[in-house]
Parts: C-alpha cells; sequence; structure tokens
C-alpha cells in the first residue's frame, strides 16, 4: 500500500525521495519489502523483554544485543529457591512481559514483580542462592517506560570505564 501511495504522488510529479517508517519490531520485515529508504528503529539500542519475544521473518531473533538492564540488590534470601531484591515497579516498567535477562543469577531463574520496591527472582531447582547484598542485572520489561523510571544511565563505555549520562526530557 505504501508502495502504492509512493508511485501515485510521483504521478502527480512530486518528488518522494524519502520513505521513512517502520521500528524495532517490523525492521526485519520492512527491509525485506524494499519499501522503505529509511528505517525509524529506536528500542533496538536497548532491546527489551518486549521486543526479545519477536522473530523475524526466518524465525530468529531479532539481531540486536540486549542492553538496558537496571541494577538492583538481593535484599532477602530467606526463602529457598528464591531471592528478594530491590527492584519493584517503580524500577521495571509493568507494561511488558517478566524480564527475562539477568546478570548475576544463575541461568534459568525468572522474575516477578512484590511490590513497588521488590521483585523476587525464583531459581532454578539445586541453584545456589546469590547472598543477600550481591548486585544482580535485570534485563528491562519495556525500555522506553523503564528509561523514564530514573534519571540517569550507568554506561560501559569501550574501553570498560564508566559513565554517568544523564536523561533528559523524562516526565516528572
Amino acid at each position: 500500500m505504501l508502495r502504492a501511495v509512493a508511485e501515485a504522488v510521483r504521478g502527480q510529479n512530486l518528488p518522494v525521495e524519502i520513505i521513512s517508517g517502520s521500528g524495532t519490531g517490523t525492521s526485519a520485515f520492512d527491509l525485506a519489502g524494499n519499501c522503505y529508504t529509511e528505517l525509524q528503529t529506536g528500542s533496538y539500542v536497548f532491546m527489551d523483554a518486549d521486543y526479545g519475544r519477536l522473530r523475524d521473518p526466518d524465525g530468529a531473533e531479532l539481531p540486536y544485543q540486549h542492553a538496558l538492564f537496571v541494577l538492583a540488590t538481593v535484599v532477602s534470601a530467606n526463602r529457598a529457591g528464591q531471592v528478594t531484591v530491590d527492584a519493584g515497579t517503580k524500577a521495571l516498567a509493568v507494561n511488558g512481559p517478566a524480564p527475562d535477562r539477568f546478570i548475576g543469577v544463575p541461568p534459568g531463574s525468572s522474575y516477578a514483580f512484590a511490590g513497588d520496591e521488590h521483585g523476587t527472582i525464583k531459581l532454578p531447582p539445586g541453584a545456589a542462592a546469590p547472598a543477600v547484598g550481591r548486585r544482580v542485572l535485570i534485563g528491562a520489561t519495556h525500555c522506553d517506560p523503564t528509561v523514564n523510571l530514573h534519571s540517569s544511565y550507568r554506561v560501559v563505555t569501550a574501553d570498560g570505564s564508566i559513565a554517568r549520562w544523564p536523561i533528559v526530557g523524562r516526565y516528572g
């Protein structure tokens, strides 16, 4: 349909130099269609659990790496097979699937919201629980509203140093 509209406009002797659109979740489909001259992907720079569920036309994961994580601390390890962290709905957006990427807990762990300030991480059977005080990185549920909950990023640069970047233009 978009191609037909562009051709109709060109048929009226009006230039159509740029056809812009698409997004992170549809970029593979839109590239294959050869209609767009510019793709407006943005979330790919972070990725999140929501986009992580999508597949390209061949069934493969999108070709982007997850890069947005929330730093949390284990605040309780009193229940077997589970720890509590200090990252709940005030730290992670709730309008997406539960986080499914972690750094600092055993593979196969899963997250559940447990209130404003807390979440629980269920560990796979037989896995050792991280100690209270241990830092854990939790992948974002939905990148845009998660970013909005924070005042700055901590960015690991190519040389391994850590920089603080303020988040400007956020709500509130």
